[in-house]
């Protein structure tokens, strides 16, 4: 199996990809159903592994303007601001490991997009300290009510117990929905999937046959309670 959870395999993939893009699970078009409920044309969108994915330069063609997209890939993103720094000048590529988002302000985006990153990192031997400091800094850097929305292949089962393990983050909720998952064949013959969200219903949902999108909100601040007289 890939060394898919360290950075060595992701920078000599890029290396050796060229200029060639690629997206993880699904393109544009599956993303967006899922995003478009949380995210508004001024929206402030963080985009978490970008990779050499043009799910950036596709949103920004589609009138959202305000994203920040980041890798701890060098090349990967030396790659892809070369590519927009003519035709799409507001979008920012930054170099960031995602453990340790510190130079990106707090409470600062409206929604974060991961596809694929947090299934990466779980191919790590012992992967819980680190989702746990990458889920802490998705909740920092999300402005109160924000949305995070991770992208994977992994069910419920295999996902619920990282966003609720007792002393992580405390989300507001946590949602599960369902897409398709294209075959070979309906790629070749240029089907094209309905991508609209579904309830996620584990006695009928066959993970073969799908990707999982976990929509994570954050809570908004407590009110402050009345000084005691």
């Amino acid at each position: 199996m890939p060394e898919y959870g360290h950075k060595a395999y992701w920078e000599d993939r890029y290396a050796t990809s060229g200029s060639t893009l690629f997206d993880w699970y699904m393109d544009y078009d599956g993303v967006l159903p899922s995003c478009k409920p949380y995210i508004a044309h001024d929206s402030d969108i963080l985009i978490i592994g970008c990779g050499n994915s043009n799910l950036s330069e596709e949103l920004y063609d589609d009138g959202y303007k305000k994203i920040t997209s980041i890798d701890y890939s060098e090349v990967a993103i030396s790659l892809m601001s070369t590519r927009s720094i003519n035709t799409r000048p507001e979008l920012k590529y930054l170099v960031m490991d995602a453990t340790v988002m510190q130079p990106l302000a707090g409470i600062s985006f409206d929604a974060c997009i991961d596809k694929g990153t947090m299934d990466s990192m779980l191919c790590l031997p012992q992967p819980q300290a680190t989702i746990r400091a990458y889920l802490k800094e998705i909740n920092r850097v999300l402005k109160p009510g924000g949305k995070a929305l991770i992208f994977s292949y992994g069910n419920p089962h295999e996902r619920m117990d990282y966003f609720e393990e007792e002393g992580n983050v405390k989300w507001k909720e946590v949602n599960v929905h369902v897409l398709p998952k294209p075959s070979l064949q309906d790629v070749r013959d240029g089907h094209k999937e309905d991508f609209s969200p579904k309830e996620y219903n584990p006695s009928s949902t066959n993970s073969l046959q799908v990707h999982f999108v976990y929509t994570l909100s954050k809570a908004e601040p407590e009110s402050e309670k009345p000084a005691e007289e």
